[in-house]
């Protein structure tokens, strides 16, 4: 089941700890929270899964609905225009 099925009250805080009411599996709603630092990373300007700390490098880093967005800089110090990563996706 995604993320968004079973979780509501979604937010970030300071731009990479997400807090949320999830549901578990009796459930219940409880609430949660999971830093994606340990997750999503920063590769050439693109957020990438399995990798880590995006938050270091990125700027004006938003949560629009269970998407998040920021923009990332490049190899070049350039940044990207502002990118997206599905929560829903892991």
């Amino acid at each position: 089941m995604s993320f968004s099925a079973t979780s509501m009250n979604v937010y970030l805080h300071h731009d990479h700890v997400l807090r949320a009411t999830c549901q578990d599996e009796d459930g219940n709603w409880v609430e949660s929270e999971l830093d994606l630092d340990d997750f999503i990373g920063n590769d050439d300007g693109w957020f990438s899964w399995d990798s880590g700390n995006f938050s270091e490098s990125a700027q004006d880093v938003r949560l629009e609905g269970y998407l998040l967005t920021a923009e990332l800089p490049k190899r070049d110090g350039d940044y990207r225009e502002r990118q997206g990563i599905d929560l829903n996706d892991r």
